[in-house]
């Protein structure tokens, strides 16, 4: 009974902690058996009304503890709703030099939000396009359990 009654309390926090009131984009992609294959493209597709204000945009990283390296290397490639296509590589730290995690870990499982771009200003309104894929030496790359996209005003 303890035990539902700690699992019930813990599971509301997490919900209450969740809550991103600045977020108007905010979703995170599964990553089967936790192993993500660099052939593997994550998408998003964010609606932007408001063009008038500059947005921060974040990845999100859900990944088992035990995640080896110190940086996880992507690619993003976006598309704007007119069909501009742009690419950027980014480096996610995940470790410090000393191999302490960046992310918060609970237990085995750990999440880590990471701003890749600060008040970035959408060219035009419409659905845009996001595409995350892993440009790292180690394929497939293991412990990744998530990948996720934010956008926040």
């Amino acid at each position: 009974m303890n035990y539902l009654k700690i699992s019930s309390v813990f599971l509301a926090f997490l919900l209450i902690a969740g809550c991103n009131p600045n977020a108007i984009f905010s979703e995170s992609e599964t990553i089967e058996g936790s192993k993500w294959d660099n052939t593997k493209k994550i998408v998003f597709k964010p609606e932007i009304e408001d063009i008038s204000k500059p947005y921060d945009i974040c990845v999100t990283l859900s990944h088992v503890y035990g995640y080896a390296p110190k940086t996880l290397d992507i690619i993003v490639k976006t598309t704007s709703p007119s069909g501009i296509k742009k690419e950027k590589e980014y480096s996610l730290f995940v470790k410090s030099e000393d191999g302490a995690y960046y992310s918060d870990c609970a237990g085995d499982y750990c999440d880590l939000k990471t701003q890749i771009e600060k008040s970035f200003k959408f060219s035009e309104p419409g659905t845009w396009e996001f595409s995350i894929e892993h440009n790292m030496a180690m394929n497939p790359l293991p412990a990744v359990m998530e990948i996720g996209l934010v956008i926040e005003k």
